[in-house]
């Protein structure tokens, strides 16, 4: 950072703290992932997203700030109190259920329970929001951090993205309101906007206030992209079991062998050292023994002799 540009720093980077100051209380809302699967089509992803942005609307008390629904657990992260964030995502669950049960899918959901983590302080806010948004694309390699579709990721500094929803999206109507929850709690619940099938986040998501928190478009960025190891920790704090992508751990691996071994080419690292990798990654980075074999050039049966009991990717 140049000299002269500390001043406007300092400006954008107050002007982020007063909005974490006057907003919260800040919530990370999260549930376990050795769930079953809940979500597993296109339409049930749809009715996932349509749902929990109706009950958003039903819960005004709750600002839902972003989120990401995966196959077998979901992240929010949420501002208000602790009791009206769980009524909210109770309410969730409630007409989840009766969505399967109207489609007969005889789906359980009483182990998707939530856990709550106070968010208490600017840093720990932006990494718990860029966490989520990137959440859904470790999980799923086809997308990135920005075009993961259960998510409010995909609108995060992206105007095109808003322009989108803006110019195509439509009322949701009362019938699909109360095929979706068989109910008619939602007949009188207004802004409720869908796109491409689904209740879009924009329309219940408060996006704004999310990006409130960084000084810069190129903040976000670097701190969704880049910051893994800050990624990893908030990971572990929460309980979660974070499988980071083949891309991720290969700039991980450059770094590692930089500061431990110069920058000699992973290539003609000793086997010893590759050993030694082999552990970094296996217990810090959670990587599998196939990430392990492809990234490390290693026989599978080497690692699998190493790590007897990590899981296939």
């Amino acid at each position: 950072m140049m000299k002269n540009d500390y001043p406007l720093f300092r400006e954008k980077e107050d002007s982020c703290s007063f909005a974490f100051l006057t907003g919260g209380p800040f919530w990370h809302l999260c549930t376990p992932e050795n769930h079953p699967v809940v979500f597993a089509s296109t339409t049930d992803y749809k009715a996932g997203v349509s749902i929990l942005g109706l009950c958003a609307k039903l819960f005004p008390e709750v600002t839902v700030i972003t989120f990401e629904l995966m196959s077998n657990h979901a992240h929010v992260i949420a501002s208000g109190r602790r009791s009206k964030v769980l009524a909210f995502w109770e309410a969730f669950i409630k007409f989840l259920c009766r969505y399967f049960n109207g489609e007969n899918r005889g789906i359980h959901l009483d182990r998707l329970t939530p856990v709550l983590y106070p968010i208490d302080s600017l840093d720990y806010l932006r990494n718990s929001i860029c966490y989520v948004n990137r959440n859904g694309s470790v999980i799923d390699r086809s997308c990135t951090p920005f075009s993961y579709p259960w998510g409010a990721n995909a609108f995060y500094y992206n105007p095109l993205a808003v322009s989108y929803y803006l110019a195509t999206r439509k009322p949701m109507v009362q019938y699909m309101r109360q095929r979706l929850t068989h109910s008619r709690v939602f007949d009188n619940v207004v802004g409720v906007y869908v796109v491409n099938g689904a209740v879009c986040p924009v329309c219940f998501c408060d996006i704004k206030t999310g990006e409130f928190m960084f000084r810069t478009a190129s903040h976000y960025f670097s701190v969704v992209s880049r910051n893994l190891e800050v990624h990893r920790d908030l990971a572990t704090l929460i309980g979660e079991q974070n499988w980071y992508t083949d891309d991720d751990l290969f700039a991980m691996v450059r770094s590692i062998v930089r500061e431990r071994f110069g920058n000699k080419n992973v290539n003609l690292l000793s086997n010893e050292e590759k050993i030694q990798l082999a552990k970094t990654l296996h217990f810090d980075y959670s990587a599998t023994n196939r990430q392990i074999s492809r990234l490390l050039r290693m026989d599978i049966s080497v690692v699998d002799a190493l790590f007897p009991a990590s899981p296939a990717r």
